[in-house]
């Protein structure tokens, strides 16, 4: 129990949910809880399949070398993504990948400065 709380007060430090909470204060009451009942749902059962599978994989083998090589290419491949990300954000690429300017029912999910490329 005592690790489960710790856990979740982990995920709500994360920069991704502190991101996911500032979203939520753009919008309605309704909408919002809705936002965080599709999150924590999505976010639990992907990382239990995740989790999942890694068991599943690591059942094939008694190889300790095999196992460490797992762990070491599931972090390598972190730092890789996570080096894209902010080679994307740095080079002002990730902007693009981005949908801004629109609304929905009213809340603006967009930016309120002008980036100069005409939408």
């Amino acid at each position: 129990a005592l690790a489960t709380g710790v856990g979740f007060l982990q995920g709500l430090m994360c920069p991704g949910g502190l991101v996911g909470l500032m979203l939520m204060l753009r919008y309605p009451p309704r909408p919002a809880l809705l936002f965080v009942l599709v999150f924590f749902t999505t976010s639990t059962s992907v990382m239990g399949i995740l989790a999942g599978f890694y068991g599943f994989l690591s059942t094939f083998t008694s190889s300790p070398t095999l196992t460490k090589g797992m762990y070491y290419g599931s972090c390598a491949a972190s730092m890789v993504i996570g080096s894209l990300f902010i080679g994307l954000a740095y080079t002002g690429y990730g902007e693009a990948l981005h949908m801004h300017g629109h609304s929905h029912d009213g809340v603006d999910h967009g930016h309120s400065h002008d980036h100069g490329h005409g939408h």
